[in-house]
């Protein structure tokens, strides 16, 4: 077996992997269910009514951890208020979602659900991570593949780049479309015209 290339094709995997997950991890997540439901993530949360009326909505989060959420929407701003249930204590914020598009985000817990109880068929558009997270996440997603590329290139002694060089060269040269004989008699009978002179 050839344990060279078996490392790079484990480098090459691990490249693809990694292109996997980071594509599966920033993706946004699309909820379109009647009534709707869903985990707010760390990112934007984009709301779309198709009604001309207002929706009665909540963002709960259970235990003592409080939130704040932004949003450009002023309904839609503020911070949670702390309550106690049956099931425990919990943070609620309540707001009516305005008709056409909005969006927020949440900051401070970390599990917070949205919940409408309402027949309307809204749409939401949720990123999983902020702005900030997201470039962390590719930068971090960036070295690893190269290093994996290096990896790579490094278990066949960076044969590559010899090649590409080669390529380069080859290709650089001009090519003449006089062939050798043809020169060789250029130059002797030039050489019997000086001496004739």
């Amino acid at each position: 077996m050839n344990w060279k290339i078996v490392r790079v094709v484990l480098a090459f995997v691990v490249i693809g992997g990694v292109a996997v997950w980071v594509v599966n991890l920033i993706r946004p997540h699309t909820y379109a269910e009647t009534p709707l439901s869903f985990m707010v993530e760390g990112g934007l949360v984009s709301l779309t009514n198709p009604t001309d009326e207002a929706v009665p909505a909540q963002l709960v989060a259970q235990g003592n951890r409080s939130f704040r959420v932004a949003s450009t929407t002023e309904v839609m701003s503020g911070s949670s208020e702390r309550m106690e249930t049956d099931d425990g204590r919990i943070h609620l914020f309540e707001f009516d979602l305005p008709p056409g598009d909005s969006a927020f985000s949440i900051s401070g817990s970390a599990e917070v659900n949205f919940i409408t109880e309402s027949e309307v068929a809204l749409q939401a558009i949720v990123q999983p991570m902020s702005n900030e997270g997201r470039r962390t996440t590719l930068i971090a997603a960036a070295i690893a593949m190269l290093g994996a590329l290096y990896y790579a290139s490094h278990t066949t002694s960076h044969r590559w780049i010899g090649m590409l060089r080669g390529q380069q060269a080859t290709e650089a040269q001009p090519e003449s479309t006089e062939s050798a004989a043809e020169r060789q008699g250029a130059a002797a009978k030039a050489y019997g015209d000086n001496r004739t002179k």
